[in-house]
């Protein structure tokens, strides 16, 4: 087998680059600081970190010889800010080691099976490409760039500024390269801008922190500011309860009046024909169209006689209707309109919009 492999060719040895997520050239210099790549009984651990003891001559590397480092704890991911020698490491634990080359993987390089592998250190950079890669850490020193102009340099949401700001212990620790006039402008414009996480955050906070008592109940509408899709939004599991209202997807001229302690069990239970009314396999699947909620904890008694004006409203308002239908918005308001009663007004109830026919 040792006979069929020859030196790669250079895209080969960029996809062998790209596969194997390792770098293609490692470079040695005065304090440099590596992670361990590959696992070694009693020796170290991937991802430990390490710190260069001894710059390697030419003729070392030429002859694959081992390199000379100090290995940090498990579990430590930064320098240590009181070291300043060699023997500061050791007092704090650090232990002399070497490091050889990594043991030789075997990858296969696209559909066609050719398979191609890569002798190296098994070492590499402690460096993020994207400060994101820091998440997590607090790095002694930071040094980039940000653009509003040009590539790779843009960021695009004022998280990205919190992050990039937040990755060092003290601001003087973060350098940025370019105009400081451009650069500092360019932060400020990305703090003020809003995103639809944004306009939910503050629907939300609008809705459940009011001190208004005398105002109709808030409507929690994530039909309009959820930020993704309504088949994305993941219900309550918890026993907190609610009086829901469903609708057939496939018949939406059918809906469904109903009380729960568990939104989410109970939707599972429509949907597998455990509930009789609803059992009928051409009218689902059924999702939520809403529900209201804030009802004492365990109170099923409360949330049966909402189920009970909810309905009774709707059959005044159909019996009331030159056409004698409702649409579902129309079912929906009338469960609003029992919250806001007197009856139920004292519980401070809120109703959340999850869906459309």
């Amino acid at each position: 087998m040792d006979g069929i492999w020859r030196p790669a060719s250079g895209a080969t040895s960029g996809r062998i680059t790209r596969e194997c997520k390792e770098p293609k050239t490692l470079a040695f210099f005065q304090n440099a600081l590596y992670e361990v790549t590959f696992n070694k009984r009693g020796k170290h651990s991937q991802s430990q970190l390490a710190l260069l003891a001894k710059i390697p001559t030419k003729e070392s590397i030429k002859n694959w010889e081992p390199v000379s480092v100090l290995l940090a704890p498990n579990g430590i991911k930064t320098l240590p800010e009181n070291a300043r020698t060699f023997d500061d490491y050791i007092k704090m634990k650090w232990k002399p080691a070497t490091i050889t080359t990594a043991p030789e993987r075997v990858h296969v390089l696209g559909r066609a099976g050719m398979q191609g592998k890569r002798r190296q250190y098994g070492l590499q950079p402690r460096i993020a490409g994207t400060i994101h890669v820091g998440m997590g850490q607090n790095l002694s020193a930071l040094v980039t760039r940000v653009h509003p102009n040009e590539r790779p340099y843009q960021l695009w949401d004022r998280r990205q500024v919190i992050v990039l700001t937040s990755r060092t212990f003290y601001g003087k620790q973060t350098v940025f390269v370019g105009d400081p006039d451009t650069t500092a402008n360019y932060l400020a414009s990305l703090l003020v801008q809003c995103s639809q996480f944004d306009a939910y955050m503050e629907h939300l906070l609008n809705r459940l922190c009011s001190n208004n008592y005398s105002a109709p109940i808030p409507i929690i509408d994530l039909l309009r500011q959820y930020p993704y899709r309504m088949m994305d939004v993941v219900l309550p599991t918890g026993n907190e309860g609610a009086v829901y209202m469903l609708v057939s997807t496939r018949e939406t001229d059918f809906t469904y009046i109903g009380e729960t302690s568990n939104l989410k069990q109970r939707l599972d239970r429509h949907n597998d024909g455990s509930v009789k009314t609803t059992s009928a396999p051409y009218l689902r699947p059924w999702g939520y169209l809403g529900f209201v909620c804030g009802f004492p904890p365990d109170d099923s008694n409360s949330r049966k006689a909402f189920e009970a004006a909810w309905k009774h409203s709707i059959a005044h308002r159909l019996a009331n209707s030159p056409t004698r239908t409702l649409t579902s918005d129309q079912k929906l308001k009338a469960g609003l309109d029992v919250a806001n009663s007197p009856r139920w007004r004292s519980m401070k109830l809120k109703l959340v919009r999850t869906g459309k026919v």
